[in-house]
């Protein structure tokens, strides 16, 4: 809702009352979900340069060249109060805002991935969010034909009362048939096509933008939209034929604040007023309100800005396609958004000050205090490999994942599992994507976690034989009303910023969601601070792939990287406790590393990097999905080495016919080499003489949780 100093302020401009049509687009607008007035003052820390950046953070996606007149579009958005209170469908319209979002620029969307938080599913209500969410992700996109590759899932206490779900979506264009989300030229039409406008999604962006309470999740299902996924892929098609055709000046979808976000955005880009007629509108429900027509978020829904020329062609397109298409306005000269309603003018305000004019709210900062350093020591029922991969956050995906499709348009390579998947682009090379972060290390201490967290997302892309190329993110926090939740949340802008310079990989796009506090028993609960980081790595050439895998009997694994650690932010110190050293980063070390990995592509049978769960459990999964035995080598008993999930650390499997060369290059670069483990003929994982188990017994373990959370 305003608060008291917007209406002030909207007051002494515009001279008279609201009416209220007005005062719901200005909510909307003014909203966090749509201003970014908390956080955008901080965006300036981001590296948002690069020699492939063709268009960066300010429309639906940030566009990457790839070359040969080839970009890739990319974004990333959250749906975390929608999914909420309605799982299926606030889960379903993430996933289909997020892939108009990258059709809005004139790209063909190519795949999706999903980061998601719950409390851990012991409850009906967690395993009913945990189901939903899933198949509402995998009934939208599934239906709509982009493919599923990946993501990340991980489980807290702390998400008990507010779930997280973001989605990402890449996309493809030739650089001649990119569009704009602006408006620059007087006497252009808006054309609204696509479903009708109903009542669902009415002050969704309001209802994103405050804290949830038990009351307002039952008051706010309207505010939650409903998807249509097979409307989308006509959508799809009729926009990339209006794109073919020349018919679009400019484009942008209905998201967040609904019809009068989109135009007036898009005219505040460029410089220009505009009027809408909102009689001419097609609606689900005839007897909506003005005020309702403006700010709805019905999905599936598109503006264009279209040469009065042209329009008449447009039309012909989308309805060839059995959709609605409709002339609702046009762009004008000066700075002033008229909506009129039959005779009565409903808004008469200032575009910029529509868009901009809203006073930026004071926010103060806490010292942050870095947790979890030393915690209660608890012993282990059986060996931590087994209660580890027999824990939620280290257990098989492979429940969800098996939902998605993840082959069709038939382009994937490499399909989700381990580390990052790959895409074949049109112009005969690969895309690398990968999405994640790691709530928990956050939570212990928000820079450096949210630091290591992003070089954990740039790992997986580099393994698979990436050039990380672009990213996007995703900044998930609490109120930012309180000083602690926005003094960890501004700490995780500073991490991420850190990194996009440190590894000179510019942020194209990105998302803010504030306000995930839930008020539980009387007492608001915040979430987990999350910055889920999307990143894309370019492979120029399919002989650069790295191979998932482990291929071949015999061989051995060797560890390229740092074998000095901490156990601050691992899945063991949180379930295990003790003491340790506080989580740090050597980002020289890691950019040598990383260097050297990619130096060396030619040379790796397969290789993965140390991740969540640590060295142990990295290779335990490496051998369960590889189905090959892999016996340790490496006599240790130090902890942070073993279970650590420190940074810097990748595991590769060599031919014993190139591990001369291998070793003489890793080692002229500077860069620590160990041998770790071999692999081995049987279906064992042996880390000892007293500790070794059949694969077929580990992978049971591994699958069980999600299996029985989800199935149950």
């Amino acid at each position: 809702m305003l608060t008291k100093e917007e209406k002030n302020t909207i007051s002494n401009d515009i001279k008279r009352s609201m009416t209220t049509a007005e005062e719901a687009v200005l909510d909307a607008l003014w909203s966090e979900h749509c201003s970014y007035k908390s956080s955008k003052r901080h965006f300036k820390h981001f590296n948002n340069e690069g020699r492939r950046v063709f268009l960066g953070i300010g429309e639906g996606a940030g566009l990457i060249d790839v070359g040969d007149d080839y970009v890739i579009g990319l974004g990333i958005e959250s749906h975390n109060h929608p999914s909420a209170v309605d799982p299926f469908n606030g889960a379903a319209t993430g996933v289909g805002g997020i892939i108009r979002d990258i059709l809005s620029q004139g790209c063909r969307p190519i795949a999706v991935l999903d980061c998601l938080r719950f409390a851990p599913p012991e409850t009906d209500r967690q395993k009913l969010l945990l189901d939903q969410v899933v198949l509402g992700i995998s009934s939208y996109g599934n239906c709509v034909g982009v493919p599923n590759l990946g993501g990340d899932l991980e489980f807290a206490e702390e998400f008990e009362g507010n779930p997280l779900v973001n989605a990402m979506c890449v996309g493809v264009a030739k650089k001649e048939e990119i569009i704009r989300s602006i408006a620059p030229n007087p006497n252009d039409i808006l054309l609204l096509y696509g479903s009708r406008t109903g009542l669902d999604g009415i002050g969704g962006v309001t209802f994103a933008s405050e804290e949830l309470v038990d009351e307002s999740q039952k008051e706010s299902r309207g505010s939650v939209q409903i998807g249509d996924p097979l409307t989308e892929k006509i959508l799809i098609d009729v926009t990339l034929e209006l794109r073919d055709k020349g018919l679009l000046n400019g484009l942008q979808d209905l998201g967040g604040g609904g019809l009068a976000c989109a135009a007036v955005e898009m005219c505040e880009k460029g410089k220009t007023g505009l009027f809408i007629d909102l009689n001419k509108v097609h609606l689900h429900d005839e007897s909506m309100q003005p005020w309702e027509i403006l700010i709805s978020e019905s999905q599936e829904r598109m503006l264009g800005i279209i040469d009065p020329e042209n329009v008449d062609q447009a039309i012909a397109v989308i309805e060839k396609f059995g959709l609605i298409g409709r002339v609702i306005g046009r762009v004008e000269e000066g700075d002033t958004f008229v909506a009129s309603n039959f005779e009565s003018i409903e808004t008469y305000l200032p575009v910029n000050f529509t868009i901009n004019g809203f006073p930026e709210p004071e926010r103060k900062e806490t010292d942050i205090k870095i947790e979890n350093l030393n915690l209660p020591k608890v012993e282990p029922e059986d060996h931590p490999l087994i209660e580890m991969l027999g824990s939620y956050n280290l257990a098989s995906r492979k429940p969800i994942f098996q939902q998605y499709d993840q082959h069709v348009q038939g382009n994937t390579k490499i399909a989700p599992g381990l580390d990052a998947g790959v895409i074949k682009l049109p112009n005969e090379k690969y895309l690398a994507i990968a999405a994640g972060t790691n709530s928990y290390m956050i939570s212990c201490n928000p820079r450096v976690g949210s630091i290591l967290a992003t070089i954990g997302v740039i790992r997986s892309v580099i393994v698979r034989g990436g050039e990380p190329i672009a990213l996007v993110d995703s900044l998930n926090a609490g109120n930012p009303e309180k000083p602690e939740s926005y003094g960890e949340f501004v700490e995780m802008i500073k991490g991420v910023s850190d990194v996009s310079h440190a590894f000179k990989i510019p942020v194209v796009g990105g998302n803010v969601s504030l306000y995930n506090e839930a008020e539980m028993d009387g007492k608001s609960h915040k979430i987990l601070s999350s910055a889920f980081i999307g990143i894309t790595g370019l492979i120029e050439d399919e002989s650069h792939i790295i191979r998932p895998k482990l291929k071949s009997m015999g061989s051995k694994i060797y560890m390229i990287g740092s074998d000095e650690g901490f156990l601050h932010g691992s899945e063991y110190h949180r379930r295990y406790g003790g003491e340790t050293e506080p989580m740090s980063v050597d980002f020289d070390q890691e950019l040598l590393v990383a260097n050297t990995i990619r130096a060396n592509t030619n040379l790796l049978v397969s290789a993965t990097d140390v991740g969540r769960g640590g060295l142990v459990t990295t290779l335990a999964k490496w051998a369960i999905q590889s189905n090959v035995g892999i016996e340790f080598v490496y006599e240790t008993d130090d902890l942070a080495f073993l279970w650590g999930e420190y940074g810097g650390r990748y595991l590769a499997q060599i031919d014993s016919k190139f591990e001369t060369d291998f070793l003489k290059s890793i080692t002229s670069h500077g860069v620590d080499v160990t041998l770790i483990a071999r692999t081995s003929n049987d279906k064992i994982f042996k880390i000892d003489d007293t500790n070794e188990w059949k694969l077929p017994v580990l992978r049971k373990i591994w699958e069980a949780p999600l299996k029985k959370a989800l199935y149950s």
